[in-house]
């Protein structure tokens, strides 16, 4: 006699995944400055974020300026 996985009605499994996840939501949302999923402040999120345009920005200049190095020194272009 084969034995089925699940042989409970739906029902107590879905109240059992909801009661889960509401306790695993109360366990990891217990502090409400921390910004989901990642645990950070909104400060320290926007500060993450502040660094990562700065160093992009940077990268972009000194790459436009090797670009340009490029096409001024480039024997073939001329």
């Amino acid at each position: 006699m084969s034995r089925q996985p699940h042989s409970w009605p739906w029902w107590p499994r879905i109240a059992l995944v909801r009661a889960v996840h509401v306790f695993c939501k109360e366990k990891t949302m217990s502090n409400s400055d921390k910004v989901w999923p990642t645990g950070l402040t909104q400060a320290e999120s926007e500060e993450i974020h502040r660094n990562l345009i700065q160093g992009t920005q940077i990268f972009g200049m000194i790459a436009a300026f090797a670009h340009l190095l490029a096409y001024i020194y480039s024997p073939w272009l001329k």
